[in-house]
């Protein structure tokens, strides 16, 4: 669900035709978005809709949300469940913490009623099972980025992610990957200042713990000192079947990890998910996969036009984009350490703002895993 969020630009442009689609011809109608997922891990599962932005349309405060829909995640068995809204995220709806929970060899789909009255609808899709990730690793790789104009990096070296991994010979074999990335950060927010007229003065954040009074003084513990930032991966990774023997995916390129002083301030976490995806939500992934690598970027104009699986039912002739996706999980995580850097990385550049605020993604509880 994770890797919509930055697809959303092209998501105007794409339907179920493959032919080139030129930038001049964009058209700036707003489409119906879908972004949601239901899996055999426990929920709550969430569930976004929105409408499309045009490409040239950065800013994501313009997006549209649809509000106080009624939104279901259905079972073929009969299960289903009523998503509740978040008030404070728009268009945002979520499912119980102990409600509906996906189940290998069951089918589900999601249903949708705006307030409008349109109906709207996914196809049924098998959760079939995920397999095993049998091995993870990276290698140190110099280089792994060419300059970009107007970008400075840490370094241009880092690691390539690879991973081993098996299909259920009880499924229909497709797959897809997604990882996350966790490196802890410190920050220093008792020096931040201020000016006052012209005079640069200390103003410690109430989260560091400290005051002014006859100088900085600590009066309480800071809890925005040490964050745990979260990397997500951008490529879009599915199992290339064609070739594949006795159900086995060897050496399989999944990311990259670019070497930073906050990233390795301390050592990178990565965890793995290996995804189970039905036939049907395969070749929408792996359209989107094909278009990514053919083009370099999603948001390259020469885009093809991808259906999801997400219709109206009030208006069949409606274009409508997104996707609910249907997957069993398994994960497999490793650290790569300071140690495994060929060189000496320097210490973090001092930071005098909240942690949390300075890092991308950032939180400032301990992960159980840390």
């Amino acid at each position: 669900m994770k890797i919509l969020k930055y697809i959303v630009l092209v998501m105007v442009i794409i339907n179920g035709c493959v032919d080139p689609f030129y930038l001049p011809s964009i058209s700036v109608v707003e489409r119906f978005v879908v972004d949601g997922e239901i899996t055999n891990e426990p929920g709550p599962y969430r569930v976004r809709i929105f409408y499309s932005r045009p490409v040239t349309e950065v800013d994501e405060s313009k997006t549209r949300y649809e509000t106080n829909a009624s939104v279901w995640i259905e079972a073929n068995d009969g299960e289903s469940e009523l998503l509740s809204e978040i008030d404070t995220i728009p268009g945002t709806y979520i499912t119980n913490a102990n409600g509906i929970q996906g189940e290998v060899g069951k089918s589900y789909r999601i249903k949708i009623i705006t307030t409008g009255g349109n109906h709207y609808e996914s196809s049924w899709e098998l959760l079939e099972p995920a397999g095993a990730i049998n091995d993870l690793y990276f290698k140190f790789t110099k280089d792994l980025v060419a300059p970009v104009e107007g970008k400075v990096y840490d370094s241009y070296d880092g690691f390539r992610l690879y991973a081993n991994t098996n299909s259920s010979t009880e499924s229909s074999g497709f797959l897809r990957w997604r990882w996350t990335g966790v490196f802890s950060g410190i920050a220093s927010p008792e020096l931040h200042t201020k000016f006052v007229g012209r005079a640069e003065v200390p103003d410690p954040l109430p989260c560091s713990g400290y005051i002014v009074r006859n100088g900085l003084e600590q009066v309480d513990e800071c809890t925005c000192c040490l964050c745990w930032a979260h990397d997500y991966s951008r490529d879009i990774v599915v199992s290339d079947n064609k070739n594949v023997t006795a159900n086995t995916f060897l050496n399989v390129p999944i990311g990259k990890v670019l070497i930073s002083k906050p990233r390795f301030h301390e050592r990178y976490y990565v965890e793995l998910e290996q995804l189970s995806v039905s036939k049907n939500l395969y070749a929408f992934w792996k359209l989107l996969s094909d278009q990514q690598k053919a083009t370099g970027s999603l948001f390259q104009p020469n885009s093809f036009r991808i259906r999801g699986n997400i219709i109206s039912t009030t208006d069949p002739s409606e274009e409508v984009l997104g996707v609910f996706s249907v997957s069993a999980v398994v994960k497999k995580s490793l650290f790569i350490e300071k140690t495994d850097i060929p060189y000496e990385v320097g210490p973090m550049d001092p930071q005098n703002e909240d942690c949390r605020d300075s890092l991308p993604n950032a939180i400032n509880t301990k992960p159980d895993f840390w």
